[in-house]
């Protein structure tokens, strides 16, 4: 069994007090380790988890083993606040803080942190889909936390391409959320790290960006504190439930795939099992359950899941609950459209008036946004997840916003191979998003072309007749 170590030492910035049964508790958990000996733990150690509660502080001396550890995959904890942002060094026998720096934790693919105050928060908490937290929001306080900025990348999938994405080498969930009294989340003080490839991938990083809460011990923390470093050890299982299409027609018939694959290096395969079914939104009907039971290692699985149902216009919502043989869970959301041909052809249009544009004989001043979906960004045409869009147009639209600017960011040839055959995907894809803002009332542009058109073999994207035909 892969073991926890954990970084606490008495004497060291930003230590809690612990008493003496503290203590024996926390070493229940693995094996505790002061300053002078964390790098030499960390070197020898062979996948678990590295606990850390000391955050922002850390030891300067023990910074490359333990970039080296994650490197290897191995699991990180942190807690306290802002991790790896004040090195500390010893200098003459006393603890030398340093300044704020960004250099550590950008090796970490953190590009910088932003601080989030915490007075529009009501309440935390707990993601549902990823259970982790649940039922244990009493241990942390309502406390100014902060933003991790990602850049989990520096490569591009297509470096001739100007907007070009790059490959998803991370996958961040928030795994505790700052609700405000209007029931808007606004902040996010707890966040897991998936590093689904590079040179940190399979590692699971968990981020408790504030201190741990006055009754943590008291309340069970460090039975929390067991149970999020053994999670943290497991690494990373990607998992996947996806329609082949984003929209059907109704005398289609949807066909979904279970993928799944654990990633990183090491780690002994696990049986999980999958209860899958479908929604129809309109009347809350369940429509189609599966269930399957699957090993998932290191060799990616797929199961195809046909769907024999008689499709109605409207949305359907595809829930997975997976469950492991360890008792890991979360709950997988996807969805998709049968073309509703009553929904797009209600409501007015949108007019202009001398000075605004107008609906139903009223001006509808514009609050708008760009929108690329919260899941995978510029993919989100070639990686579809109804259920996504769905939820982050409902918050916009709550949020006041009443238009959005969309389109196709990126891969401009994979839409098209071949002038004239366009990708059915990527089509069935644009018109489920169209429905789906349709469904909010939100309006949308959509740029087929958001930066420099593919050529299709011609010389100029805009003066090229084979180009611009192709284009058009």
């Amino acid at each position: 069994m892969a073991k926890t170590i954990l970084f606490y030492d008495p004497s060291f910035p930003g230590a809690a007090a612990l008493g003496g049964e503290a203590m024996e508790r926390l070493r229940a958990i693995g094996t505790v380790v002061d300053a002078a000996g964390l790098a030499a733990a960390l070197k020898a150690a062979d996948g678990g988890s590295f606990v850390t509660l000391h955050a922002p502080y850390f030891p300067a001396d023990a910074w490359e083993e333990t970039a080296a550890f994650l490197k290897r995959g191995g699991g990180l904890v942190s807690a306290g606040g802002a991790p790896f942002r004040r090195p500390v060094r010893s200098v003459e026998g006393r603890w030398h803080i340093e300044p704020e720096q960004t250099a550590y934790h950008r090796q970490l693919r953190i590009h910088e942190m932003l601080p989030v105050q915490s007075k529009p928060v009501a309440k935390l908490e707990a993601a549902g889909d990823l259970p982790l937290f649940g039922g244990s929001e009493a241990l942390l306080d309502v406390a100014d936390t902060w933003n991790l900025v990602p850049h989990v990348t520096k490569s591009s999938d297509l470096p001739h391409q100007m907007g070009s994405a790059g490959p998803m080498d991370a996958v961040i969930h928030a795994l505790v959320k700052g609700i405000s009294s209007e029931g808007r989340e606004v902040a996010a003080p707890v966040v897991l790290w998936e590093n689904m490839r590079g040179e940190f991938g399979g590692g699971r990083w968990l981020f408790v960006n504030q201190p741990l809460g006055r009754g943590f011990a008291e309340s069970g923390g460090f039975e929390a504190l067991a149970r999020w470093a053994s999670f943290c050890a497991a690494g990373v299982t990607e998992l996947w439930v996806k329609p082949s299409y984003a929209s059907y027609e109704p005398h289609e018939r949807p066909l979904l795939t279970l993928q799944a694959q654990k990633l990183g290096r090491g780690g002994e395969a696990r049986e999980w099992t999958f209860a899958i079914r479908i929604v129809r939104e309109k009347d809350g009907a369940v429509v189609f359950e599966h269930r399957l039971a699957a090993k998932v290692g290191e060799e990616i699985r797929f199961e195809r899941i046909p769907a024999p149902i008689d499709l109605e216009g409207g949305y359907y919502a595809i829930v997975c609950e997976a469950e492991a043989s360890d008792g890991e869970k979360r709950i997988l959301r996807q969805g998709f459209w049968a073309v509703d041909a009553e929904l797009l052809k209600s409501g007015s249009p949108i007019g202009v008036g001398r000075d605004y544009f107008e609906k139903d004989g009223q001006p509808l001043p514009i609050v708008g946004m760009t929108y690329m979906t919260s899941d995978v960004a510029r993919k989100f045409l070639f990686l579809p997840n109804v259920s996504v869009w769905d939820k982050d147009m409902a918050q916009m639209r709550k949020a006041g916003i009443n238009w959005i600017r969309t389109g196709i960011w990126t891969a401009y040839r994979n839409v098209m191979q071949v002038d004239g055959h366009a990708s059915e995907e990527v089509l069935r894809s644009i018109d489920a998003f169209f429905q789906t803002a349709k469904k909010h009332d939100l309006q949308v542009t959509f740029t087929f072309f958001s930066f420099t058109p593919e050529t299709w073999e011609g010389k100029n994207p805009y003066l090229d007749p084979r180009s611009v035909s192709a284009a058009r």
